[in-house]
């Protein structure tokens, strides 16, 4: 899943796990009926989630749906980002990501490729205070997010018009300088740093309910 590169595990499996519930979750007299039964669903969904990642470079990688993952990388590459490629997360193999970086702004991109719910895009900045700011095309999850990181959300949003809002909308603090490698390094270090949080915050049967009603990537 910042929000969706730190959910995307936990929400992935946390879907799955659900999807046979999807139309009796959505009401809300299920989840307080069985909210106990719901809380642990989401329990044990986020158990089965690792607690770090490890990305690969996969350089020729051979995207499903090319025209859509350079729809999203061609403004940004126009407004001067670095195109970092394909890579793989170790165990995730349904997901592939394509990184680019800005060092000017302090910021990175992040394309997602997965199997079943699509192409996204997510754009990283990270503060030195160790919070983060991340505008992104996914719609609400449902589940909730670190209050200390700001998360805005544009589903309908180019990648022009998302970079441009973020540019104008991110908090004014000190920056984490990025590079090639430091926006590979921060990828894994935010997941594990974030899984972390969720899994010691745990998931409500509230947050099951919320996930099973929200729209799709």
């Amino acid at each position: 899943m910042k929000t969706t590169m730190i959910e995307i595990a936990a929400l992935l499996v946390l879907l799955l796990v659900i999807s046979n519930f999807r139309r009796l979750l959505k009401l809300r007299i299920v989840q307080i009926a069985f909210g106990g039964f719901l809380k642990d669903v989401g329990a044990q969904a986020l158990a089965k989630q690792p607690d770090t990642i490890r990305l690969s470079s996969q350089p020729g990688h051979q995207w499903t749906n090319v025209a859509a993952v350079n729809k999203l990388a061609e403004p940004l590459l126009a407004r001067g980002f670095t195109d970092l490629g394909p890579y793989s997360i170790d165990v995730m193999p349904q997901v592939t990501l394509r990184f680019l970086v800005s060092p000017a702004v302090s910021v990175y991109a992040c394309i997602y490729e997965h199997a079943k719910a699509g192409v996204w895009l997510d754009l990283v900045s990270r503060y030195t205070d160790g919070t983060g700011a991340t505008f992104t095309t996914v719609r609400s999850t449902g589940m909730d997010e670190r209050p200390q990181d700001k998360i805005v959300r544009a589903p309908n949003a180019s990648a022009d018009m998302l970079f441009g809002r973020m540019l104008v909308e991110r908090p004014q603090r000190p920056l984490v300088p990025l590079d090639a490698a430091e926006v590979i390094r921060l990828f894994e270090a935010v997941y594990a740093e974030q899984m972390l949080w969720r899994k010691t915050r745990g998931i409500s049967a509230r947050e099951v309910g919320n996930v099973a009603a929200a729209p799709r990537v």
